[in-house]
């Protein structure tokens, strides 16, 4: 009889403590000693300590997304607390997905600009027409994805990318569309992706993958993803973020625009290094008309978020999915030229190096920056930071 009893009371407070626990829940906020995580990162009701670094308690939104889920944490597994959810703490504990090369080169420049689409390095110092200096672009990202090979983890290339916060990277869905997050990474501060042992360069995993509701792989409508990173980005004169454009603004016909980035198509004895192609626009008729030429598709229509550029120079390869195309703003100082994202290489005609008169097609960053900024504000990071004039930030 003291047996039921002593199992019934035992299971009323269970039965209280999931009430509470759902009723807490229901307001999207966690409880005290919980927080916000993806729910893979909750094993048991509590957050997997394995990944505590890559995590730290840093999502405090209300609980309301899909796929993420209220989870159990003690506070003194992270570092600090609670309130230590500073970007400073952050990067200093996550060296389980960030490697730094180090080089006998001179530390980064001190004077070096805060401003998003700002470099510190020019391509003066290059002779081919299309080819960049290492770190005129800084904001571009190289995303791979990990693969073992004779058991051995090797980085596959997939697309190109561009910072655009400390945390978070600008990519085409097609290149990490029904792909593992836990496989994906970014590398900033590449030049020449078969060379080994860069200067300068940054390698961080990817945390969480946005892609945009409305993309159709069949069709690349909405090729436009964004990549929340495990650790931040060391920002400086190898790594910037760039500017996103103002939607009032017209790029195109008084500004400097480059297509910036690598090929995924592979060529013998041909190093992958980026390159740059000086840009104009196509109207919209007759990037229409030259699609339809090349591929006979005679229905075809280009859809409104997209945009064409045409280039100055025979671009000999196009660029990969991902890769930038950057308009200075009209009245850029050339002594300090400000750069803003325009469109995110989203597929080419073409699938090999051949000339060809068919455009590549770009997704209008423009149309995208409502989207970009509520997802962005979700996570708790500041729209400022990729526009001109950022706001100070400090680690409080």
């Amino acid at each position: 009889m003291e047996l039921s009893v002593f199992v019934l009371g035992l299971a009323t407070i269970l039965a209280v403590s999931v009430v509470a626990r759902q009723t807490s829940r229901s307001s999207g906020q966690c409880a005290a000693n919980e927080i916000c995580v993806a729910s893979d990162k909750c094993v048991d009701g509590m957050i997997d300590t394995v990944g505590q670094n890559i995590l730290g308690p840093r999502i405090n939104t209300p609980c309301d997304d899909f796929g993420m889920t209220c989870c159990g944490y003690n506070p003194s597994t992270f570092a600090g607390g609670e309130d230590s959810d500073s970007e400073e703490h952050m990067t200093s504990k996550t060296t389980t997905t960030r490697t730094t090369t180090t080089t006998t080169e001179e530390p980064d420049d001190p004077d070096w600009s805060a401003q998003c689409g700002v470099r510190s390095v020019s391509s003066e110092s290059v002779d081919n027409f299309n080819e960049t200096a290492r770190f005129e672009y800084p904001w571009s990202v190289a995303v791979f994805s990990v693969k073992k090979i004779l058991n051995r983890p090797k980085n596959e290339f997939l697309c190109g990318g561009t910072l655009i916060d400390d945390y978070i990277v600008l990519t085409a869905a097609r290149c990490v569309h029904q792909r593992f997050t836990g496989t994906l990474r970014v590398q900033l501060g590449r030049w020449d992706l078969d060379a080994a042992g860069e200067p300068r360069t940054q390698e961080i995993a990817v945390e969480r993958v946005i892609s945009h509701p409305g993309y159709m792989p069949s069709s690349h409508v909405h090729n436009i993803a964004l990549l929340f990173l495990a650790g931040a980005v060391g920002l400086g004169r190898s790594a910037n973020r760039v500017c996103l454009p103002d939607p009032s603004v017209n790029y195109y016909t008084h500004s400097q625009c480059y297509v910036h980035g690598w090929r995924n198509i592979p060529l013998k004895d041909t190093p992958n290094q980026q390159l740059k192609l000086h840009a104009n626009f196509h109207d919209r008729q007759e990037c229409t008309q030259l699609i339809k030429a090349a591929t006979g598709t005679w229905q075809f229509r280009l859809p409104k978020e997209n945009i064409c550029p045409s280039y100055v120079a025979e671009p000999g390869c196009p660029r990969a999915p991902g890769s930038a195309l950057v308009c200075e703003a009209p009245d850029s100082d050339q002594q300090q030229a400000q750069f803003f994202l325009v469109g995110i290489a989203s597929y080419a005609v073409r699938d090999s190096c051949t000339a060809s008169k068919a455009p590549e097609v770009f997704s209008n960053v423009s149309d995208y920056v409502s989207w970009i900024d509520r997802h962005v504000t979700e996570l708790g990071r500041e729209t400022s930071f990729y526009r001109p004039d950022p706001a100070e930030f400090d680690d409080d």
